[in-house]
This record gives C-alpha cells, structure tokens and sequence, in this order.
C-alpha cells in the first residue's frame, strides 16, 4: 500500500494531471456573456469543468461547498448583490486563494488597482472574451493549472509528512 503511495507521489513530481476533476466558476448575471464565457473555455480549454452562475450569493455559497475542486473563478465586477469587487474581498477574508479573474465592459486603471488590491489574479475587458478566446483561455488556463500544481505539491508535502511521521513510529 505504501509502495504505491511513493509511485503516485513520484507520477505528482513528473506533472501528470487530472484537470478534469477541477472546475472553472463562471460568475455573471448577464446570460449571454455567461454563453460567451462557456463557448470561450469548451473550444479553446476543454480539460476544465466548467460551472456557470448568475446569481453571486449563490456562487458564495457554490465556492465554500467546492473550493477543493475549483481551478479558477471568472466573476463580472458590476453584480446585483454582490458585486465582483465585494466577492474578492469576502475571499480574502476566507483565506480562499483560487485565483480569481475579473471581467468587465469598461477597464480602466482604476478598477483594476481597486481589483488586484483586493486580490484579483487578473482583470480583463469583456470584449476580449470574443475578440481574443484562445488568448484569454491560455491565460486562465494558465492561472488555474498554477493553482493546481500548488494544491498537488500541498498533498505531496502532507504525503510525504504522513510518510515519514510512519517510518519513524516502526523505527521507534
């Protein structure tokens, strides 16, 4: 049992992955930027889940039930509820660190300060959503599989914690 346990930890180290388990959270109340979003990460990051919501108390409650199988979260800044602004900071008060992707019609240095102050990964422009998929999808492609290889070297310390916590009890 524990020979296999190594062999898993040592196919971790090499980056064999099962993206497939982790999801992407859409967060928007418009329905057809929700639609644009979807069609973006299926054609150009299929090995991702992805969950779509409209309503950001829901998606609260979505993240705390799931944050051990969400990659990334894509969430529009203007929200009714809860606005994007509001969702990072409850986040960082949660000590959540999946990364989160902000997006809006209108950017401006402003927003985006106000956005990585209160702890977006990045912000982009709605409209790159349509005018540059495969771009936008290779970035937040990129953010969550970062996030991934941190979660799996987490499990490899623990592992590897666990590993020799055992061997020192038989040698005692």
């Amino acid at each position: 049992m524990l020979f296999l346990k190594i062999i898993l930890i040592g196919r971790h180290i090499l980056g064999i992955e099962m993206c497939e388990e982790y999801t992407i959270l859409v967060i928007d109340d418009d329905r057809e930027d929700l639609y644009l979003a979807n069609l973006m990460l299926s054609q150009h990051n299929i090995e991702f889940n992805t969950a779509l919501l409209t309503d950001s108390e829901r998606a609260l409650s979505y993240v705390k039930q799931y944050a051990t199988k969400i990659a990334a979260i894509i969430v529009d800044i203007n929200m009714p509820k809860i606005s994007g602004l509001e969702i990072l900071s409850i986040f960082k008060d949660l000590n959540i660190e999946i990364p989160v992707i902000v997006i809006s019609g209108s950017i401006n240095e402003e927003i985006t300060e106000a956005c990585i102050t209160c702890g977006a990964t990045d912000v982009m422009s709605k409209q790159d959503l349509s005018s540059k998929p495969q771009l936008v999808s290779r970035r937040i492609a990129s953010y969550a599989n970062g996030y991934i290889k941190i979660l799996q070297q987490n499990k490899i310390a623990n592992s590897i914690t666990e590993f020799q916590s055992y061997l020192q009890k038989m040698s005692a």
